[in-house]
């Protein structure tokens, strides 16, 4: 009785109940665009109950609109499958998503770095489009040719390619573009010597003596466990977990004055990832015009560990990253000092 009456209210579309569930009925257009119009059924999704007659009503007052002002379209009234649902972009990113705080802490760093390398990247894709390699060169391709966001969209979208399996084709290499960071000044040690020198602030140059003798990340001076000093430890919530730190060399220690600690007195709200606070340091080194920045006393010690001799496997536990990022990171800065020290140059 309830179905009859809604069909008494329409003309060109009829609901029929097909079991549990509810289909429209109505003369179409064949979906190639050839032939003559067809009686065909549509799929409402909706229940044989009164509130899913009155959704599939609603449904069919929708598609006789479209069939009255010549405005129906295959691709309007044709459901995605399961399958298309479930192999979206806006699905893969979910999933990717969730295995990515599977595998890793969740802390505003984390985050903060999440939506950096990743989520700005995918927020791109056509959210409702089927993930497919197609989808991702198109939007790869919007990205400027040899820019950061070439490569990093690159690389942020081979990573949720390879989670779910999909073959990333070899020609796509080039797609990635020729974009570098623009090399650091490296600091020699008598660069470092004299400029700290010139600081006459005492917590500015604590805290230069402390990043040049330990080659710490600039974030993590405000993470450090000086109990057993001169050996340094980070925070478990640094970038790379809790690690301890030999100073290199080691009679910098005396000559910074290091064990005599200043600290500025920085007015933190608590709510800063490493990233800010690391930008704190950066940006309280440029006033002081040393000629080099925060993270280039880091690429300095890594540089100092090499032309001593400790071991990369060491220098890179040290630094508190993996050995393959030391040496493809440092590499190039350790070779050409070497050389210029083997040729006297320096």
């Amino acid at each position: 009785m309830t179905l009859d009456r809604h069909n008494a209210k329409l003309d060109r579309v009829k609901i029929r109940q097909k079991g549990s569930r509810l289909y429209l009925r109505a003369t179409l257009p064949p979906k190639n665009g050839e032939g003559a119009w067809k009686q065909h059924e549509i799929k409402t999704g909706c229940p044989a109950t009164d509130q899913g007659i009155k959704s599939a009503f609603g449904k069919a007052q929708r598609l006789e609109s479209d069939l009255i002002f010549d405005r129906f379209d295959w691709i309007d009234w044709t459901p995605q499958s399961a399958l298309d649902i479930k192999n979206n972009c806006e699905t893969a990113i979910a999933e990717y998503e969730k295995y990515f705080w599977e595998t890793r802490p969740k802390n505003a760093t984390t985050e903060d770095g999440y939506r950096s390398h990743y989520q700005r990247y995918f927020d791109y894709l056509p959210q409702d489009e089927p993930f497919t390699i197609a989808v991702i060169k198109e939007t790869l391709l919007k990205f400027d040719v040899d820019s950061f966001y070439r490569k990093h969209a690159y690389q942020a979208y081979k990573a949720l390619s390879d989670l779910h399996k999909l073959d990333w084709p070899k020609e796509f290499a080039p797609l990635r573009g020729k974009w570098k960071a623009k090399k650091r000044h490296v600091p020699s040690d008598a660069e470092i010597i004299k400029a700290l020198q010139k600081i006459d602030n005492k917590g500015w140059r604590w805290i230069a003596g402390i990043l040049a003798t330990y080659g710490l990340r600039p974030h993590e001076l405000f993470q450090l466990d000086l109990s057993q000093f001169p050996i340094i430890a980070t925070h478990e919530d640094t970038k790379t977990g809790s690690r301890k730190v030999w100073p290199v060399p080691s009679d910098w220690v005396e000559l910074f004055d290091l064990g005599d600690r200043h600290w500025p007195n920085f007015q933190l709200k608590g709510t800063e990832t490493n990233k800010d606070l690391g930008s704190r340091i950066c940006s309280g080194f440029r006033p002081f015009k040393l000629g080099f920045t925060a993270y280039g006393l880091r690429d300095a010690f890594a540089v100092r560990c090499a032309l001593k001799g400790v071991d990369s496997a060491i220098a890179s536990r040290l630094m508190g990253h993996g050995i393959e990022i030391h040496y493809r990171h440092y590499h190039s800065y350790i070779d050409e000092i070497s050389m210029g020290k083997i040729l006297g140059k320096i």
